[in-house]
């Protein structure tokens, strides 16, 4: 999804990841589609967001994790 964001429509885009894997490949299948300047993977929990992330983003898009975490419990600032 990030990379289509990016290479479709030009956004620039953060990604949370608590797997070092996850964060691994993501950042080589960003790499091989020259996407290094649009894209950041942080290896983060949702919960621990850091307070300069608060109103940096124009929009909030969460993939498989709503199904567990409801939306309730989401701190204030990432929704």
């Amino acid at each position: 999804m990030s990379l289509q964001a990016a290479r479709l429509y030009g956004c620039e885009v953060d990604t949370l990841t608590l797997s070092i894997e996850q964060k691994r490949l993501a950042e080589e299948r960003i790499k091989e589609a020259g996407l290094e300047s649009r894209i950041r993977v942080h290896l983060l929990d949702y919960r621990e967001i850091p307070v300069e992330f608060e109103k940096a983003f124009d929009a909030f898009v969460s993939v498989e994790m709503l199904e567990v975490h409801p939306f309730h419990s989401l701190p204030p600032h990432s929704v």
